[in-house]
């Protein structure tokens, strides 16, 4: 399930026909997306699975505005630094 909500969500982008450079990410965000997609599919049944995904991403330093930080609106993923908003989406996501 969680890999399908993952490409739903890629190919959600990808139907935007957003061009490549409208496109914000690293390597390691989309490396630590499909650990955490990875991880989460193990979970026993009834994880709350939000919850769990809030937990795995405790740590990671917060950063005001990470979506604001190309002039044009664009698909931005990052793990390294989050935002109230971005943390948020990104846990239920």
């Amino acid at each position: 399930m969680m890999r399908n909500l993952f490409y739903c969500l890629l190919g959600g982008a990808l139907c935007l026909s957003l061009p490549l450079s409208a496109l914000t990410y690293t390597k390691a965000d989309s490396i630590k997306v499909v650990r955490l997609l990875t991880e989460g599919k193990k979970q026993p049944a009834g994880t709350d699975l939000p919850l769990y995904f809030a937990r795995q991403l405790e740590g990671i330093p917060y950063v005001a505005s990470t979506l604001e930080v190309n002039p044009t609106e664009e698909l931005v993923v990052n793990l390294h630094e989050l935002d109230c908003t971005t943390l948020v989406e990104n846990v239920v996501a």
